[in-house]
């Protein structure tokens, strides 16, 4: 608080330094912030003139609601029950008393851990494939409406997708908006799905949302920040430093997109192993960082 206290509008790079630096403080310490604040300070930078404060404040609105997210998810699943009070009043005398341990963690236990992984693969049909790639946009909604609640019902899932990640990136940049939100809100859905193994689909799916990270519109940029983000923490990340896929972005895209990766890599980055990135993907990127500076 102390650090966004001072009047930085004149002062956009130390501005922005700052943004990024709680950013990344943010995914440290996660519980440990008051997201009402920060979220606060994010639309006050969002609003500025200087698209590289502008996409800082992007950055840390996009941090933080998936930093509430993961910590509400938490939270809840260790909410006292009705009984619990009347619990406590009877056993007031023992303080020393502590809850047995292994009742947290039976709450904590996500009941899919138990259950098979379904293969999705099998229900993607080519008619909903076809659906997906329909003329008509409500056509194309209803079908990526429909995805999304076959990925819910069948969850966990193999890493099998069928026919279905190359036409879903087309959807991730859609035309209308919604649908991209949507498209962009159902890989989240599936990376949360398979868990580690939605790194086969890296390489898909990351150009098309890295593609929209510099969108114009608040509620896309936030949505890709989001689910980058998801799928960074769950399928890893070596398979973003692949193919030169971030190079690609940084050489062809706007000054926005430019700004968003930088801010991406800034945060990422100090948390990689040292040496588990190839060099040439690393270098690849030096030219532009240098041009940018």
């Amino acid at each position: 608080k102390m650090l966004l206290s001072r009047d930085l509008q004149d002062q956009p790079l130390l501005w922005t330094r700052t943004l990024n630096w709680i950013c990344h403080a943010v995914i440290k310490y996660k519980s440990h912030v008051d997201s009402n604040f920060l979220m606060e300070c994010g639309k006050n930078a969002s609003s500025h003139s200087d698209d590289i404060v502008k996409n800082a404040g992007l950055a840390l609105i996009g941090t933080v609601h998936l930093q509430v997210q993961n910590t509400f998810a938490s939270s809840t699943s260790q909410v006292p029950t009705a009984e619990e009070p009347a619990k406590e009043n009877v056993g007031k005398s023992k303080k020393n008393v502590q809850p047995p341990a292994t009742s947290v963690v039976e709450k904590d236990k996500e009941p899919s851990e138990d259950k098979p992984r379904s293969d999705l693969g099998t229900q993607i049909t080519d008619q909903l494939l076809s659906e997906l790639a329909d003329k008509s946009w409500k056509v194309r909604s209803e079908a990526v409406t429909k995805l999304h609640q076959m990925i819910k019902d069948a969850k966990p899932i193999t890493a099998n997708l069928g026919e279905l990640p190359p036409v879903l990136a087309a959807r991730i940049s859609d035309s209308n908006s919604k649908i991209a939100v949507a498209s962009i809100q159902l890989v989240e859905t599936l990376a949360e799905a398979m868990g580690p193994q939605c790194k086969q689909h890296t390489r898909t799916l990351l150009p098309a949302l890295i593609k929209l990270i510099g969108d114009p519109k608040i509620w896309i940029r936030s949505a890709v920040i989001t689910c980058l983000n998801t799928w960074y923490e769950t399928g890893g990340y070596k398979e973003f430093f692949e193919g030169e896929i971030m190079a690609d972005a940084l050489r062809t895209g706007s000054p926005s997109l430019r700004a968003e990766v930088w801010n991406f890599l800034a945060l990422k980055l100090p948390d990689v192993t040292p040496r588990s990135v190839p060099k040439d993907e690393l270098m690849a990127c030096l030219p532009t960082l240098y041009a940018n500076i």
